[in-house]
């Protein structure tokens, strides 16, 4: 049964805060690793688990023989001292843990503190592992010997009764169990966990990053040119050691309700060979693809990386080659037999009549927009005339979308076109403004001009009608 592909929003890591920060968690998590901190606190909370269960021992071994001697008296307490150093040094390398996260994220630790303070350092309740000291009651038998069979319905008595055959006594036992508590949190390594978790919750606003990377790289990233196969699976594999880090969308807390996600595999876990082999084949170019398959009737499905790597590298080199030389061979058909890049354009000018000029307003030339035509069409008491079709391509089009329908401009106004000229109202009436005022602009200096030289406009007067009359 095939998995249908993520529906969604395509959460890419391209933009300028999530990468950055997620290089620096996995940074942050590469020091973890080499300092060996995480096995050293896991260590000593071992060692303290080992001296809680050997207190508990020597409390149950205290109320069932009602004593201990004098060695294990001093073996309780040597037990105790060892419990509060591994404590101080548990302590110790969680304040480490939370100090060295927040030098990493840096700018963003203002928020990872305040989920520290709001989750470990406020009273709540929750569920905690404790170790439980219990007793269990025993019959009696008809002597008053102590029998080994089980006397459940007198557990919750306070004392015990000697009564031969009827009587129970008590066996003082311990157990780890998930208690419910009211208290604060603290500093440990599961609360630590969990703000990390958080903060990295809260710096992704959404679900679903990690199936939609997942998707993107597998289906839709193709090589750039100029980079070797090598380079784009190391790339691959980078992506792979940050995976861990992005949310799932089956880490909604409410994943289960929607039909839509339960099918959905979670892909923030590194990546596997097969899937990085299937990442490096689909980034190729299609014919790259083809070429390896047929190479490989048997197998088309790529399972070793190393193998395909030095495969798929002489098939891409010589599919470049091909491209570059083609790419070559249609400049020089369409420049004319080559030339610099003004000289093509005004040779293409000239054949098509506009001087190798873009025709921005003549209507001449080789564009014509689709849209402007079809709304024309639709629409013919618009009068749209040809040289507002032919002024540009449907690409460049901002009146009409693809439907013919206009598009909203300015603030979600419609420029409705003139009937009688190509120019939407709202611009024919900033250029009267314009206008209005540049005629008002030239009227004040001609007459500022007539007031100051009287004398020039009598000359002229006079010379005109002298030429008038030797013209008659």
């Amino acid at each position: 049964m095939s998995v249908p592909p993520f529906e969604g929003n395509f959460n890419k890591l391209g933009s300028r805060r999530e990468l950055p920060l997620l290089l620096a968690v996995k940074e942050h998590d590469d020091m973890l690793d080499s300092s060996k901190l995480k096995d050293s606190i896991k260590s000593d909370m071992k060692a303290l688990r080992e001296c809680d269960e050997a207190e508990a021992k020597f409390a149950v071994k205290e109320r069932n023989s009602g004593s201990l001697t004098s060695s294990e008296e001093e073996a309780r307490k040597r037990n105790l001292k060892k419990r509060a150093a591994a404590k101080e040094l548990i302590d110790e390398n969680v304040e480490k843990l939370f100090l060295y996260y927040k030098c990493f994220v840096e700018i963003r630790s203002a928020k990872f503190s305040m989920l520290v303070q709001s989750y470990c350092q406020k009273v709540a309740t929750f569920e905690k592992e404790q170790l439980i000291v219990y007793r269990e009651a025993f019959h009696l038998g008809p002597a008053g010997e102590r029998l080994t069979t089980r006397f459940p319905e007198k557990d919750a008595e306070e004392n015990e009764d000697t009564t031969h055959g009827t009587g129970w006594y008590f066996v003082h036992a311990y157990r780890f169990e998930l208690c419910t508590v009211t208290g604060m949190r603290g500093k440990t390594l599961e609360t630590f966990e969990y703000c990390r978790r958080e903060h990295l919750r809260q710096e992704f606003p959404l679900y679903g990053y990690a199936e939609a990377q997942y998707d993107y790289l597998s289906n839709h990233i193709k090589i750039p040119k100029g980079v070797d196969v090598r380079t784009m699976s190391d790339m691959f594999e980078n992506f792979s050691l940050i995976m861990y880090l992005l949310p799932s969308i089956r880490q909604h807390p409410e994943y289960q309700l929607h039909n839509a996600l339960t099918h959905i595999t979670p892909r923030n876990v590194p990546f596997s060979e097969g899937e990085k082999c299937l990442m490096v084949l689909h980034s190729m170019p299609k014919a790259v693809q083809l070429e390896w398959t047929k190479d490989h009737p048997k197998k088309p499905i790529p399972v070793d990386l190393t193998s395909l790597i030095i495969e798929l590298q002489p098939i891409l080199d010589k599919y470049r080659e091909e491209f570059d030389s083609k790419s070559q061979k249609n400049q020089k058909n369409q420049g004319g037999g080559g030339g610099s890049p003004q000289k093509q354009q005004q040779q293409r000018g000239s054949q098509n009549g506009t001087g190798g000029n873009s025709n921005r307003g003549g209507g001449q030339g080789s564009k014509f927009c689709k849209r402007c035509d079809k709304a024309r069409k639709a629409n013919p008491e618009l009068g749209i005339p040809d040289s507002v079709v032919k002024s540009h391509d449907a690409a460049d089009c901002k009146r009409f979308d693809a439907n013919g329908k206009a598009l909203p401009r300015r603030g979600g106004q419609v420029h409705v076109l003139d009937t009688d000229k190509g120019t939407p109202l709202s611009c024919r009436k900033k250029r009267k403004k314009k206008k209005s005022k540049k005629s008002k602009k030239k009227k004040k200096k001609k007459s500022s001009r007539r007031d100051r030289s009287p004398s020039t406009s009598d000359s002229s007067s006079s010379s005109s009608s002298s030429s008038s009359s030797s013209s008659s």
